[in-house]
């Protein structure tokens, strides 16, 4: 089997994630990448983003350099048209037996390719312009994508209701493949931990970073020797704007010696961030899945959220972390206080957060995918 994925926008071997639009997806990618390592599937894996080509065992990876990491999302829209010629170039050269496209702009690629030459495609959203009520033309292309893609893949039963009700995706169209956690890579180290909540994500709107101040309010109230700290960079000129918003929000509560930014990491980076922390705080208000809080729980570190979608499929309150409806609940707060304060309580919920880390592998995920491949060709 010949297949090629498309990550138009991003490079899933970004090595800083969260900064600009270098985060979960890219994660996501890779692992699944690197897991085909079945002899039977010649893997390529192509982007606009300029990036060092790789290759090795049945992997090609390539890049066509149209744009800079830094580049903003309208940029990238404007290159598209020239992906698309180049990318067509590639395929009328090449044997491809089955698209995998990630993101809308590489599932808009995945369309033009199956018009003219009839490859299948397997589309993977990542996240919906429906999420963010976005008012181009974002959610006219996907729903355009979920038409003719052959398959689409959600990552959880929220994702997987989400495309049925509010895309009208027909559920024979649609298949649940849960992402995984690398346990060998996320694990628990003698980084001693410190009284520090931890917010992971690039900075834009949609994530709802500054709700977590709320939180951190009531907490210092309670832990005095509290800090809160930041990963993840901005997303785009929305991204910076909020940023600022955020930054004047802890300058007028007078926070700032108590706050502290560490932009984009790479992910030996995180690993550490998230050992020394004690609860990871996550704010996004929509996701597909939440890979944070797997890979928090899988460091032994429990996640608090108000995520009322996939969060709920990964969190059991009291034990690997606690979800409400606000960071002002007092059950909440509870919870937060005796992770904090109390290192018996601290101890088994670390057990359980790695109980829950150990249900998610990657395997498991690119097992399943395999099979979708074979049906799709050969069917």
């Amino acid at each position: 089997m010949k297949i090629l994925h498309i990550s138009y926008h991003t490079s899933p071997f970004s090595k800083q994630l969260g900064n600009n639009d270098a985060g979960g997806l890219n994660v996501y990618i890779k692992n699944v990448i690197e897991n085909l390592n079945d002899e039977d599937i010649q893997v390529t894996v192509l982007t606009g983003e300029k990036s060092e080509s790789l290759e090795e065992n049945n992997l090609k990876f390539s890049s066509y350099s149209l744009f800079q990491e830094t580049a903003s999302i309208d940029k990238k829209i404007l290159l598209l048209p020239e992906f698309i010629e180049l990318i067509m170039e590639f395929v009328k050269v090449n044997q491809i037996d089955l698209i995998h496209a990630h993101y809308w702009l590489s599932g808009l690629v995945a369309k033009e390719i199956k018009s003219k030459y009839g490859i299948p495609f397997i589309f993977t959203a990542h996240s919906y312009g429906k999420f963010i009520e976005d008012g181009s033309n974002r959610v006219t292309s996907e729903c355009e994508i979920l038409s003719h893609a052959d398959l689409i893949t959600s990552s959880s039963k929220f994702e997987y209701n989400f495309l049925s009700q509010n895309y009208e995706t027909p559920e024979q169209k649609l298949r649940i493949l849960y992402p995984g956690v690398d346990v060998d890579l996320f694990k628990p180290t003698s980084t001693s931990k410190e009284n520090t909540l931890l917010v992971v994500g690039r900075i834009q709107p949609q994530k709802g970073q500054i709700n977590t101040l709320k939180l951190f309010h009531k907490l210092l109230m309670l832990v005095p020797d509290l800090n809160l700290n930041f990963v993840g960079g901005p997303s785009g000129n929305e991204g910076k704007e909020y940023l600022k918003t955020i930054e004047r929000e802890i300058e007028q509560t007078g926070l700032k010696n108590k706050v502290r930014f560490l932009k984009s990491a790479s992910q030996e980076q995180l690993i550490n961030e998230y050992n020394k922390a004690k609860i990871v705080v996550h704010a996004s208000q929509y996701e597909t899945f939440g890979l944070i809080a797997l890979e928090a729980n899988a460091c032994g570190v429990p996640v608090v959220s108000i995520n009322q979608g996939p969060l709920k499929e990964i969190i059991e309150n009291g034990q690997n972390g606690y979800i409400a409806e606000s960071f002002e609940d007092e059950n909440l707060i509870l919870f937060c206080k005796n992770i904090i304060s109390d290192s018996e309580y601290q101890s088994k919920t670390q057990i359980n957060c790695l109980n829950t880390a150990k249900q998610y592998d990657w395997k498991n995920t690119v097992k399943q995918l395999k099979e979708i491949y074979q049906e799709l060709i050969f069917s």
